[in-house]
């Protein structure tokens, strides 16, 4: 049963990071991958509009990141998303 649960949170995180790349416009891989900008505490430009998105969406993304990855991110660690000027 905890098997179960721990496959349904996996896959809904996955999917919950998919459809986050998709609204900030970046691929699913930039999210998550080792040599993420996130991860190594960059941002990722893509405008302003994007940026606020983040704002929306960072808390959880967090949460999320570390089901898929297996990783805690430490908060002096984490990027995000910036506009270009």
């Amino acid at each position: 049963m905890q098997q179960d649960q721990a496959y349904d949170a996996l896959n809904y995180s996955i999917e919950w990071l998919k459809s986050a790349a998709v609204k900030l416009g970046v691929a699913y891989e930039d999210l998550i991958g080792d040599t993420s900008a996130l991860v190594n505490g960059d941002y990722i430009n893509n405008g302003e509009h994007i940026r606020d998105v983040w704002y929306g969406l960072e808390d959880e993304f967090w949460r999320h990141h570390e089901i898929v990855t297996g990783k805690k991110t430490p908060c002096r660690d984490r990027g995000g998303f910036t506009c270009s000027c």
